[in-house]
């Protein structure tokens, strides 16, 4: 970008939001793993406290099952999305190169 006087200005990226692909899919994988872990920890503790009730057994398993399930589902799509920015990054910068090169 060039201002009025002719000189030219150019943009760098900060630390704080440069390969903003890279740690959102980062972000995803590290947080399923967390998700999953607390999931199976709730579910546990879920049974652990029962009473020897089957409702609230059932319900151990079932935090356990979908909220693992769950956890890795949303970390999935973030991961995607993550995908896409780092994707849309490096396409950008092959055709500024390109436009440069012309």
């Amino acid at each position: 970008m060039r201002l009025k006087n002719g000189s030219k200005v150019e943009f760098k990226d900060s630390t704080l939001f440069s390969n903003a692909g890279m740690k959102i899919m980062e972000y995803a994988k590290t947080s399923c793993i967390i998700k999953i872990a607390f999931a199976f920890i709730i579910g546990f503790l879920y049974i652990v406290t029962s009473n020897d009730r089957v409702e609230r057994i059932i319900a151990g398993f079932l935090v356990m099952g979908l909220g693992a399930f769950l956890s890795w589902l949303i970390s999935l799509l973030i991961y995607g999305f993550g995908k896409l920015v780092y994707n849309s990054d490096i396409r950008t910068r092959l055709a500024i190169e390109e436009a440069i090169e012309q």
